[in-house]
């Protein structure tokens, strides 16, 4: 019988000491608990050891430190989380969704602001996304250094900022030397997420104000050479007829704005023109209702969705 295995996730940031200095006291406490413990193995690893690939609907969390997917261990201890509380809660999620047991609990938040949050989070609930691959960037440039890639990745790619928003940080990327030109000017606190390019013709924004109620749908095309479909990098919008909405890809849509509990949000769905396949590449939580394209029609909604919201509370 293999031995119990419990992982401390710690992280290399401070406000007191250095991660030299707080490395010799955890390797020296791992050390006197392993020896109170009978058949367990105590291991320990930080954030910045963690890496995340998705490919289909499979999610696989590593620590690199020791090569073990966290979903093979017994127990993890989260220390020191809210240095990296949106990845934290992201392997929170993952461990729970195998079964593993995991303390403080607080740590599974429900953080979903990046773009690797929201992938692994869509992926553990059968929402098709694209492949992508999620390590920090020291990791990163090293791959691309020795000109290597993650399993089932090719060039071109995508290589977009996690914390993005509005096409910005967002590169098609043809070679490792361009990757590695990206990371060397990007400021230093940037994190970044790999995905495989998908062939398209655009993309269609399902904006819901309210999940109980149709979404208003319109397809974005990027300007001639862009890989970008977004508005605010130059894309057009064209509204869609609700009869023209493929029905499979609106409960799609649906699904993955329940599954991030995001009742107003924009669902960023893309087709493969290769495969006719559909994929959600993001739920955007603050959509533009305000500014943006058909700003007329957003605010009619708005406006249905709030009525009908007092209509409730007037009847309750």
């Amino acid at each position: 019988m293999e031995p119990s295995r419990f992982l401390i996730i710690t992280s290399h940031r401070s406000t007191d000491n250095t991660w030299a200095e707080r490395e010799k006291y955890v390797q020296a406490f791992i050390e006197q608990l392993e020896d109170r413990l009978e058949d367990t193995k105590v291991l320990y690893t930080t954030y910045d050891d963690i890496s995340c690939l998705i490919k289909g609907s499979q999610v696989q969390m590593v620590d690199m430190k020791h090569g073990v997917d966290l979903k093979d261990v017994d127990v993890v201890h989260f220390k020191n989380w809210m240095f990296d509380s949106e990845q934290a809660a992201t392997i929170a999620f993952y461990l729970q969704s195998h079964g593993v047991a995991f303390f403080n609990s607080e740590v599974n938040a429900g953080l979903a602001w990046g773009k690797i949050a929201q992938m692994c989070r869509l992926a553990l609930g059968d929402v098709p996304v694209p492949d992508s691959y999620f390590a920090k960037r020291a990791v990163l440039a090293k791959l691309f250094e020795e000109d290597r890639l993650p399993d089932g990745f090719s060039f071109p790619l995508i290589m977009k900022a996690d914390a993005g928003s509005k096409g910005n940080d967002n590169y098609l990327i043809k070679t490792a030397r361009e990757a590695l030109a990206v990371l060397a000017a990007a400021e230093s606190d940037k994190e970044f997420v790999i995905q495989k390019f998908l062939p398209n013709d655009g993309d269609y924004r399902y904006l819901f104000i309210g999940l109980d109620s149709d979404p208003i749908v319109f397809h974005r095309k990027g300007t001639a050479g862009s890989h970008l479909n977004n508005t605010s990098q130059g894309g057009q919008g064209t509204i869609i007829p609700d009869a023209d909405i493929p029905n499979e890809h609106l409960k799609l849509a649906r699904k993955a704005a329940e599954i991030l509990k995001r009742e107003i949000s924009g669902v960023d769905v893309l087709v493969d023109k290769a495969t006719g396949l559909p994929y959600v590449l993001e739920v955007n939580s603050t959509p533009a209702i305000a500014t943006g394209y058909a700003i007329e029609r957003k605010n009619a909604k708005f406006a249905r969705f709030l009525q009908e919201i007092f209509e409730q509370k007037e009847e309750e």
